[in-house]
Order: structure tokens, then sequence, then C-alpha cells
């Protein structure tokens, strides 16, 4: 089985490589943070960075999004289209990406598509194990805190896991959609983890508590169609499985 590097350091790259890594594959992530990885970290601080590390005959998964560290421009910008163009070498390249919608960053990232003639998935907001979203508010909650979440629209969650399996598997040239099969809000997704770990939800003193660009995208999103082959891809998860099957102390019954 060949080597496999994911270029990406959140949820779906994340949860891309412990996949390869269960299956056998050795596993490379490259990103600019360093994080818990199932394999190798690497750092990979931008696009024109070196790529003589990489091990030959590898295949790649290009699993970007903005961050922090990483701004809108290079995840899914002019950046993403010199990463893939220096990764012909590769033995096959799989790309993932934001849900269609009208949304400037979306723009971005399809401007970039346009010109790439490979696989990419293109996926709904996701959940699962990490820093942001619902692993980060199923965090606080879990510790006794609170998450400040306000009104947002409700969108097609995915589990992380459901998409990496995906990624990892037959994918054909071209451009593939994935959703989740539930409509939930961010602050019905907080609620769901609050009644499992305790804690509270609660709202911001200003705007909806998350980041504008995220909000804008949930907002592009909102009302999109229910996408999944699942004769081919498998069932999905839903979230509150996943809510149930999380690791932690559960709610005391009160009264």
């Amino acid at each position: 089985m060949p080597p496999l590097v994911v270029f990406g350091g959140g949820l779906l790259a994340l949860a891309v490589g412990r996949a390869a890594a269960a299956r056998g594959q050795a596993v490379t992530v490259a990103s600019p943070r360093p994080c818990v990885v199932a394999g190798w970290w690497r750092q990979f601080p931008g696009p024109r960075d070196t790529l003589d590390w990489m091990p030959g005959g590898a295949e790649v998964i290009v699993a970007v999004g903005p961050s922090r560290s990483v701004p809108v421009d290079r995840a899914w910008g002019e950046g993403l289209a010199v990463l893939l163009s220096r990764l012909g070498h590769s033995a096959r390249v799989v790309l993932a990406g934001p849900l269609p919608g009208r949304e400037p960053s979306i723009e971005l990232f399809e401007r970039v598509l346009e010109r790439w003639p490979g696989p990419c998935l293109r996926v709904a907001p996701l959940f699962g194990q990490g820093d942001t979203g619902p692993g980060q508010w199923a965090s606080t909650l879990r510790a006794g805190g609170t998450v400040r979440l306000g009104e947002a629209p409700a969108v097609r969650w995915l589990a992380a896991d459901d998409a990496a399996r995906v990624m990892l598997g037959d994918l054909s040239p071209g451009e593939h959609l994935a959703t989740g099969g539930e409509v939930w809000t961010p602050g019905d997704v907080a609620d769901r983890l609050a009644m499992r770990f305790g804690g509270r939800r609660a709202r911001p003193l200003l705007g909806a508590g998350l980041p504008r660009d995220v909000l804008a995208r949930l907002r592009a999103w909102s009302g999109h169609p229910d996408r999944w082959d699942e004769a081919r891809w498998g069932p999905r998860t839903s979230l509150a499985a996943w809510v149930e099957r999380l690791p932690g102390p559960r709610r005391r019954a009160t009264g």
C-alpha cells in the first residue's frame, strides 16, 4: 500500500489520517501548526515550501481550509492552486473543498476547481474529533463550561470520519458532493451536547458566537439538498449517534 500524505490540520485531514493508518498506510500529515496525528506530523508553512520530504509514489489528500493560521486566499485561493500544481509527481491526488454556495470564500475555491482535473469531494460542515466546531463545544461542556452560540442557520452536518472514508475510496475524476442527512443549527448541536455532558449553552453578548466567515458559509449552505451516495459510500453517522459515543462522564439526572 503506498504511503499517504495529507495536507491540512483540520477535522477532515485528521480523520483521513486516522482512517488511513487504521488500514495500514504510512501517514504523514503536513500542516502549519502542530497537531496530534495518526502517523507523522510535518510542518508545512505554505504552498511554496519545499516538498523534497515527500516519499516517492505517495497518494495525496489535500484537505486544507481557512483557520487562525491559514487565511482564506491561501487555503482556497491562489495558494491552493500553487500547491496542486506542485503535486504532479504523486501517484494520486484527491482534493477536498467546501460545499457549493454563493459566498466569496467558496467562490475562491471554485475558481481553483475549474482548473483541477482530478477528483474533488465537496463537503458540508463537519463534526468530529478536533478543536473546532462541535468537537470544541463538546470539550468545553465536558469540563462544565459554557458554549455561547446565538441564532445561526440550520445545515446538514456531516461526520468527518464519513467524509474521510469517501476520500480514501475510489473517487472518479470530477466533483462529488457529500452532506449529512439531518439538519441542525449550531445551537441545536450544542444543546444536544449539553444534554450529554452537562454544562450549558448561552447566548453571546454580541452576534452569533461564530466567526463572521463561518457564519457566512453556513448561510450559503442553508437549505442545501441532501447529497450522499449510500450505495457507493455506505451509511452515514448521525450526529446524535456521534454524541452518544463521545468519551467522558454522562450528565447526572437531577430531581
